[in-house]
């Protein structure tokens, strides 16, 4: 399948070089393609399925069953079926846009959820998964496909806990700056599906569960808040988060009551009991890889390039100032005539909102580093969100130079007003340096590069 670059050399006419910039971005972007990322990992040889250095005897099971849930959720089904085409029964995908592709899907059902903040549609979506993995038997496989945004796109809510309250104590940590382990840890505590629901209601059916990573550090219990990984809830934790963030004294008291109860009476003894059928996680594809990828494009390219880290976090505005600042000291104690520089870092960010204005934590970040860079000549700074969609604007990032200060500056235009009012996609729109991708359709957290050309 020919999947094309996401990021065209037009899109960055402001930096050094376009093309090879470009060439860079794309790199890292498509380590990330969800249909490359299933082939890669998962192999039919025969009537075995080779997934890592597991191998599964298809003669053992009646039916393969195709499942999955998160924004590259479609993409990755396509690697699936061009590798098992036929073989596959029926399936169940739950996705925040509908993709064309070149497969008719026949038996394998496509719904849509709501991202970042869960609708009806994302409980529809939930009990329709619960609904179709109902009823299996040890003569089934399940395939499931898991990446980032599962766990708005999917919901299957306790018993007594209401939508809107679950809507609303996910706009309250998402505009409290808490990072997606922390929202996760909160959203596993209300949801019958998540933290291994999926693998419960599928017994005793064999599940392999492909997994794009989209959290920092890969867990797996925390990725899409774990459908496929049975684990402690952990509700004394959810609790001192809520805590930490301002938040338990708002809430309603059914959702304390809750939590309290969970806290007097949770037990292991459940998932010690199913242990047997713990599914096979697999993590295909993740920031690491496309930072790696992208570094090592740019040393093609020749770049000297430092991979500062692969666990980016912390308030943005701050990453981005410190960042800026950083590889400006760097740039100016280096010798750049013979060879290129490029930092490069992945990871993500969180907001903390405090202003009425719109944006993300990837153009939070950049604008943070325009005043730092001004008047640098051949030097970039550019911060991109992997899926396209960097918080609730159609910007994946923005681009920042040396002259970008300046573009702003004679229109009025000043980034410590746009910072204070967290409107960071407004600032960057005026003055034309929004990277807008559109959906990639993949998700592995966010890519930051700095750039100093020769």
């Amino acid at each position: 399948m020919d999947h094309q670059p996401m990021i065209s050399p037009g899109m960055l006419s402001q930096v050094g070089d376009p093309d090879v910039t470009a060439r860079i971005l794309n790199a890292g972007l498509m380590a990330a393609d969800p249909y490359k990322a299933v082939q890669r990992n998962v192999h039919v040889n025969r009537d075995c399925l080779v997934v890592g250095d597991c191998v599964f005897d298809l003669h053992q099971y009646d039916r393969i069953i195709l499942t999955g849930v998160g924004k590259a959720v479609f993409t990755m089904a396509e690697g699936i079926l061009d590798l098992l085409g036929e073989r596959i029964t029926t399936g169940f995908l739950i996705g925040k846009h509908l993709q064309p592709g070149r497969w008719k899907w026949g038996n394998i059902q496509r719904v849509i959820g709501s991202h970042p903040v869960p609708d009806e549609r994302s409980v529809r979506a939930g009990k329709g998964m619960q609904q179709f993995l109902c009823g299996l038997t040890s003569r089934d496989l399940v395939i499931s496909l898991i990446s980032g945004g599962g766990s708005a796109l999917m919901m299957a809510l306790a018993p007594g806990i209401q939508l809107e309250d679950i809507q609303s104590l996910t706009r309250q940590m998402l505009t409290a700056g808490a990072n997606i382990i922390e929202l996760n840890t909160i959203r596993k505590q209300f949801d019958l599906i998540k933290d291994g629901g999926m693998i419960r209601a599928s017994l005793p059916a064999t599940m392999i569960a492909l997994i794009m990573s989209d959290v920092v550090g890969d867990r797996r219990d925390m990725i899409a808040s774990g459908p496929t990984v049975l684990g402690a809830k952990h509700p004394e934790e959810a609790v001192e988060i809520l805590h930490q963030y301002g938040i338990w004294a708002h809430m309603p008291e059914n959702m304390k009551e809750y939590l309290n109860l969970k806290m007097h009476e949770y037990s292991l003894s459940e998932d010690i009991h199913i242990s047997q059928h713990m599914p096979y996680n697999f993590i295909v594809a993740s920031n690491r890889q496309s930072v790696h990828v992208a570094a090592n494009q740019a040393e093609l390219e020749g770049f000297h390039v430092e991979i500062l880290t692969t666990e980016m976090q912390g308030e943005a505005r701050d990453v981005g100032e410190t960042l800026a600042t950083r590889f400006l000291h760097a740039v100016r104690d280096s010798n750049l005539k013979n060879r290129p520089l490029l930092w490069v870092a992945g990871g993500e960010t969180t907001v903390t909102v405090s202003g009425s204005g719109t944006g993300g934590r990837n153009q939070e970040l950049a604008l943070a580093g325009v005043q730092v860079l001004t008047g640098m000549d051949n030097i970039s700074l550019i911060s991109l969100a992997t899926d396209g969609e960097d918080g609730p604007t159609n910007a994946a990032g923005a681009v920042v130079t040396g002259n970008t200060y300046q573009v702003g500056a004679q229109k009025g235009l000043f980034p410590d007003h746009f910072l204070s009012d967290n409107n960071s996609h407004e600032y960057f729109n005026q003055v034309n340096s929004l990277l807008i991708t559109g959906p990639t359709g993949t998700n592995v957290n966010d890519l930051c590069f700095l750039f100093a050309y020769a």
